[in-house]
């Protein structure tokens, strides 16, 4: 990395880890040990990061093994004979055009541990600086099978510069009270909380009439959540003190002890990650010291499932426990068993989350940012381990040879095959969507074909059949239930560097991608032609339906631009999802899927984003070479070459409401996740989200709680990530919880965005406080300027587009405004005999347009469209449009004096600086500051920007050529101070500005008598409102009547005529004037909007707004931001680091395996029925000729919380949240849904929904009859009906009565595409027997039941 950061590559992580940290660690080193699964993801992170130089060594030969958890490696390397180091160096090197790689020549494998040993430090002295006071920090990390750890250490002092990845919180000061001697009371302004802890320490500033406090630093003692207590000892009269102060955060460096690893193996210091098992971690060291000393004796891990091995692994283990004195340790066998067995493989998974871990650790170690971990850490995956497996059927004995060889000695092979007939739909290819396919692709996951000898067991072969003969009886029998059938309704600083050794066992496994990103885009392009696209795949079924469904596949997918079956008598009733997803099933006729996604797993992966610079600092996948190119498509690509034999398809379209009735349908998802069937439970197919808009996580999560989808639901921010497991009938949803956090990112926005929204009208426009405050005001600037006024021209303008003939010489508009002053000209002057005035304001003329009575008339209405749409600010904006580079240079000077000059006087002007409020106290009260008029000086580096950036969008959105002279004076490169220029580049851009604006005198300050907004809770003023107003004065106080007497028009016809008011006139008149010089009409012909641009240097986007928020800082004397800062806020960026990216996709990944091969287990363990008559949560399909009554329908459900929460403990499904930087991993169960009794005795909870077939045709289907259905079959009386935010129906709403007679479908919102429409309807919860007319209704006597989804046909 250059002495300058690349910001349009590090944007992202420079957010977490600041510039400091990140100039640290472009001039650090770091050796790497071995290039298995762990080693690569560590080398992969690292790099990504921007590390000054990693040196890697691994001698191990390529193996098929490594094909399995070494994404790098392929079998053209292991058929060559490569090294693992030399099959990874080639695609490494593509990663990051700033980082060193050297691979080692030195044998250090037999280093020691642990590192602090003089001896090791000899052995790595030519990996290292000759300098003796060079610190090395050495981290250990593996993964033996399912479960891994991680140990650190950093030396016996080692100091943390930066605690956490938290800003320093800055508090405004309400008032300070004395309580008793030495001791204050500090309470904060507006009772505002101030979240800090105990021992905190705050630094006062701006105390001027308290200077004793002000700049001195205490430490806080919390009395609640508003008040501190600190300690000062200060004597004196002043309390208490309530004028102005701000107190800020100061975070002091931490000082490390860390031990060697021989002493920490003794006396571990462990991480606790599971508080539901908080003695786990002592097991996991126990079970890891027993693995290294069976090792140590025998040369190898214990073999699979060999009773002989374990019985001797089991002997050492407790051996170990009493020489280790860990009495404590309750032994699990059975978790150590599981370990023991699984322990020569290794989860591909497992190896993300500790490279990812341990690649965070390693930044701490080179640049003492964040809180390393101490020392130990553990995780394991037991679960998915088979308590027994055969090792010498044929099955395992092939497979143990392959690229699954270390899944398979984990999983065992009956769990290998339904990964690889998992079927997966992922929204979103960004960071998490990289690492998740990469994962995806190491496990096989949909690489299953029917010729393939692993895809199905026999047993698993014999239960498809038979669950597609249970399929086939059941659409047998549903045919014999309908009356009549219609088919269609159915180079770098090595100088004083800190080192850091990573060791990863040598017997970890790696591999290596042999391409490297050296080919074209086009050739990009043409390798991905050759997918099979998701159109040419999906066939439809019903041979009648085949238009229908080929125009539903029409826009489906665009081009570039965007083992065993449960038994059902032993699972969780899982019946409310029939109601929905059967019917989806069912309606196979219309899907727009066919057989070949039916029948064969399949990864679908939608994104419309395009590959930018920025995304290449975290998502592995894409380098250089694809900026430009389509996520998802280059990513299916790169997981094609991980493993061919994956099945995946790549899409451009966005998952939104927008696309879910012609694409994202509930036919597509139900079949994308391969879900052909309910009576399998076995799940065959899961949703991935890898979003980073909260907005759409809600969307995709309401749809899978509608269709009962599995969904794994993670993100990122910074260093802090969560994996949520949501499981049908089983967790709560991502909507369940609406944290204030989670809300801020709704618009991918970071936590940025919450404080935006909530700025005050006031506080943005007229009285800053903090400097977000200027760069809000800053960015808003840029939008009314340069985006929005655009579109509101290019609007007006369009006006005569359509009338414009291709043989004028002039732009319509011309023409039109020449012949209405014309007119207006010749009456006042009176020369002609064409035109004459009256005194009633009246113009009669008899010229006519073009000599033309019809373009006369089409005149006249483009001129009354145009007297609509011309407003004041339009006129205004088009007017005083530049057509030079120079007037783009005026007109920037113009805007430094009115918004740094001009509106600070008009504020003094408005509120002088002893203006007093009502109850006497000052106006300019703080925080509140006045503000101080900034006089331009082009010598001023600030200025400087502010004016060529100003002038560059100018010309850039009027098309005007810049100068070349300009840029050698004014870098747009991406330093984090603007004022980078040399002494002598800054006298010439003085000399140069001086130079242009000479002739140009500024506008003069005018007082106005404009209202200034100071109240927080008053809106912005609507200036539409304003405008349309002073028309309508303007036009009934001043309006003139024009009228078209011209003997072209008969005494038949009525003479044409038109009303204009004079401001409107004048308005016209202005902008004749204008559009008359052709180098302005071409400038603004040519106008158009600019939308903000944050990761393009070469433009004056961020630029700009660093300048106008700084200045703005200036005027009230803010401190002034950096411009990476500034362009973090303003371009909503979210803090993303690939580390803990790799973490997260690990997690989410494990959870995965959990779902899928513990679920038979968990459900054969479980004793809860769910026969058909105990599943009472499902809405029953009725018909007009079999109307099922209350006791036909009605029973009380089984399933509880308590056993969604036992079912739970069974999957050993967690929750993780994670916050790298402190470090904190923590894992919980999975929140259970919760359940509703209705009045009638049932039961129901989030994923329970009903569907209602109506009793007769929709076209006689009244309300009453909705009502009386749900009556009837429910034994519920209905209180209100709502669609989304519609109301329908409320019983007590004495207007809503007449309703009852009225057409069902006549009160609903829906289109003629739908088939269904969702509703929720509420019952009264004191009678289930009341009549629905009843009056006597009490607003909390009521209770929601579960949503209803009426179907918009006749019941067949």
């Amino acid at each position: 990395m250059p002495d300058e950061i690349d910001d349009s590559l590090y944007s992202r992580q420079r957010c977490v880890l600041g510039d400091n940290a990140m100039q640290k660690m472009s001039k650090s080193r770091v050796f790497l040990l071995g290039l298995g699964g762990v080693g690569i993801e560590i080398a992969k992170n690292l790099i990504l990061a921007g590390i000054g130089e990693i040196v890697i060594q691994d001698y191990s030969f390529c193996t098929q093994e490594d094909l399995g958890t070494q994404f790098y490696v392929q079998e053209s390397d292991v058929i060559a004979a490569k090294t693992r180091a030399q099959a990874s160096l080639g695609q490494l090197s593509t990663l990051n055009p700033y980082v060193q790689i050297t691979v080692a020549s030195n044998d250090v494998t037999k280093i020691r541990c642990p590192l602090s040993d003089p001896e090791n430090k000899n052995i790595l002295k030519p990996l290292v600086d000759e300098d003796s006071s060079t610190r090395v920090d050495f981290i250990y990390t593996d993964v033996y099978g399912v479960f891994g750890n991680l140990f650190c250490d950093f030396g016996s002092k080692f100091t943390v510069s930066i605690p956490d990845d938290e800003p320093a919180k800055e508090l405004f000061i309400g008032q300070i009270e004395k309580l008793k001697s030495g001791e204050l009371l500090v309470k904060m302004l507006n009772d505002h909380r101030h979240h800090l802890d105990d021992g905190d320490i705050i630094r006062f500033t701006e105390l001027e009439k308290l200077p004793q406090l002000s700049g001195k630093e205490f430490s806080v003692k919390v009395k609640s959540p508003t008040e501190l207590i600190i300690t000062s000892g200060l004597q004196c009269d002043q309390f208490p003190y309530s004028l102005d102060g701000i107190a800020i955060q100061v975070k002091k460096p931490q000082e490390h002890t860390f031990k060697t690893m021989i002493e920490e193996i003794k006396d571990p210091r462990l991480t606790c990650v599971d508080w539901s098992e908080p003695e786990e971690s002592k097991l996991l060291h126990l079970i890891y010291l027993t693995l290294t000393k069976f090792k140590l004796e025998t040369g190898r891990y214990p073999k699979p499932w060999d009773d002989d091995d374990w019985k001797i692994f089991r002997d050492q283990m407790y051996t170990l426990q009493k020489l280790h004195l860990m009495n404590d340790v309750k032994i699990d066998e059975s978790l150590a068993k599981r370990l023991s067995s699984a322990s020569q493989g290794q989860l591909a998974p497992l190896c993300a989350v500790f490279g990812g871990i341990a690649a965070q650790e390693a930044m701490k170690a080179v640049t003492s940012t964040f809180t390393p971990f101490n020392q130990w850490l553990y995780l394991q995956c037991a679960s998915i381990v088979p308590t027994e497996m055969d090792t010498k059927s044929v099955d395992f004995e092939s497979l143990i040879s392959s690229r699954y060889a270390a899944l398979v000695k984990c999983i065992g092979t009956s769990h290998l095959r339904r990964i690889r007939n998992l079927s997966i739909f992922m929204v979103g290819c960004g960071a998490i969507g990289c690492e998740l396919l990469k994962n995806l692709a190491l496990l096989g996951v949909a690489s299953a074909h029917p010729d393939d000898a692993y895809s199905l067991s026999d047993t698993d072969r014999h239960l498809q059949q038979q669950n597609q003969c249970q399929s086939r009886k059941r659409a047998i029998s549903a045919k014999k239930c309908v009356a009549s059938s219609d088919p269609e309704k159915n180079d770098n600083n090595n100088n004083h560097r800190s080192d850091v050794v990573i060791s990863e066992s040598v017997e970890v496994q790696c591999l290596h991608s042999s391409d490297n990103c050296s080919g074209t885009p086009k050739k990009v392009k043409d390798n991905l032609s050759n997918y099979t696209t998701i159109s040419a795949l999906i066939k439809p079924v019903d041979t009648a339906m085949k238009g229908e469904a080929e125009d539903q596949n029409t826009n489906d997918y665009p081009a570039e631009d965007e083992e065993n079956s449960f038994h059902p008598s032993t699972t969780i009733s899982i019946s409310s999802f029939t109601s929905l997803a059967d019917e989806v099933v069912k309606t196979n006729s219309i899907s727009t899927f066919g057989n070949t996604i039916n029948n064969h797993p399949n990864i679908i992966v939608t994104d419309p984003d395009h590959i930018e610079k920025s995304n290449l600092n975290r998502q592995f996948f894409f380098h250089s070479c694809h900026i430009g190119l389509s996520k998802s498509q280059v990513a299916c690509d790169a997981v094609k070459r991980i493993n061919s034999h994956i099945s995946i398809h790549a899409m451009c379209n966005k998952f939104w409401p927008d696309t879910e009735k012609s694409v994202f349908t509930d036919e597509f998802l139900v079949k994308a996740i391969n879900k052909s069937t309910l009576s399998n439970v076995q799940p065959s197919g899961v949703v991935l989200a890898a979003l980073d808009c909260i907005a759409t996580r809600r969307y995709l999560d309401s749809r899978c709680v509608t269709l009962h989808l599995p969904l794994f639901e993670s993100g990122t921010l910074g260093t802090k990530g969560h994996v949520q497991v949501i499981l049908p009938n089983l967790t709560e949803s991502y909507n369940s919880q609406r944290d204030d956090h989670n809300d801020v990112n709704s618009g991918s926005n970071g936590s940025t965005e919450s404080q935006l929204n909530s700025i005050p009208y006031c506080t943005l426009k007229s009285f800053p406080t903090q400097p977000v405050h200027c760069i809000e005001w800053a960015r808003e600037k840029f939008a009314s300027q340069f985006t929005l006024k655009p579109l509101k021209l290019k609007g007006f303008l369009q006006t005569w587009n359509i009338d414009q003939q291709e043989n004028q010489t002039c732009h319509p508009i011309i023409s039109d405004l020449t012949f209405l002053m014309d007119i207006c000209k010749e009456s006042v002057s009176g020369v002609t005999t064409t035109t004459t005035a009256n005194s009633n304001n009246e113009i009669v003329t008899s010229r006519i347009y073009a000599n033309d009575k019809v373009l006369m008339n089409k005149w006249i209405e483009r001129i009354n469209l145009l007297q609509d749409q011309l407003s004041p600010n339009v006129e205004r904006f088009l007017c005083s449009r530049p057509s030079t580079w120079h007037r783009c240079l005026c007109i920037a000077r113009d805007k430094f004096e009115y918004y740094f000059n001009h509106k600070a006087r008009q504020l003094l002007h408005s509120f002088p600086i002893d203006t007093k409020l009502s109850d006497g106290t000052p106006f300019w009260q703080f925080p509140k500051r006045p503000p101080k008029p900034v006089e331009f000086s082009p010598a001023d580096p600030l200025h400087q920007t502010f004016i060529i950036s100003y002038a560059r969008l100018l010309a850039d959105q009027l098309s005007i050529e810049v100068p070349q002279s300009v840029f050698p004076f004014f870098s747009t490169s991406s330093t984090s101070s603007i004022s980078s220029c040399s002494q002598n580049e800054s006298f010439s851009m003085t000399s140069y500005l001086e130079e242009q604006l000479a002739s140009h005198a500024p506008p003069v300050f005018t007082p106005s008598q404009k209202h200034i907004v100071i109240d927080e809770n008053e809106i912005k003023p609507s200036t539409t409102t304003t405008t349309a107003t002073s028309a309508i004065n303007d036009s009934v106080m001043s309006a003139r009547r024009i009228v078209f007497n011209n003997p072209c028009f008969t005494d038949s016809e009525m003479k044409p005529e038109i009303y204009l008011n004079e401001m409107f006139l004048r308005m016209c008149s202005d902008i004749l004037e204008a559009l008359s010089q052709s180098d302005k009409c071409k400038a603004v012909l040519n106008c158009r909007s600019i939308n903000f641009e944050k990761d393009d240097d070469n433009l004056a986007h961020v630029d700009f707004i660093t300048s106008a928020a700084n200045l703005r800082a200036v005027m009230y004397s803010l401190q002034t931001t950096p411009r990476h800062t500034v362009k973090r806020i303003a371009g909503r960026i979210v803090p993303a680091i690939a580390t803990t990216t790799a973490t997260v996709s690990g997690l989410v990944c494990l959870e995965l395996l959990k779902y899928i091969l513990n679920t038979n287990t968990a459900t054969t363990n479980n004793n809860i029925q769910s026969d058909s008559s105990t599943q009472c949560d499902t809405m029953p399909i009725t018909t007009s000729s079999n109307i099922r009554t209350t006791a036909e329908t009605t029973t009380t459900t089984t399933k509880t919380s308590d056993d969604c929460e036992k079912y739970l403990n069974q999957l050993q499904a967690r929750n993780s949240f994670l916050n790298l930087a402190l470090p904190i991993l923590v894992f919980s169960q999975p929140g259970v849904c919760r359940y509703t009794r209705l009045p009638n005795g049932r039961s129901f909870s989030l994923w329970d929904h009903w569907c209602i077939d109506p009793w007769k045709s929709v076209d006689n289907y009244l309300l009453s009859d909705f009502i009386e259905q749900i009556k009837c079959e429910y034994n519920l009386v209905v209180s209100l009906i709502t669609q989304g935010n519609r109301m329908i129906y409320m019983n007590y709403f004495p207007m809503h009565k007449s309703r009852l007679n009225k057409v069902f479908t006549s009160l609903l919102n829906y289109s003629t595409m739908d088939k269904h429409v969702d509703l929720m309807v509420a019952y009264e919860a004191n009678s289930s027997h009341g009549d629905y007319n009843s009056s006597n209704f009490d607003n909390n006597d009521y209770i929601q039941g579960p949503t209803i989804r009426f179907r918009l046909h006749d019941q067949l």
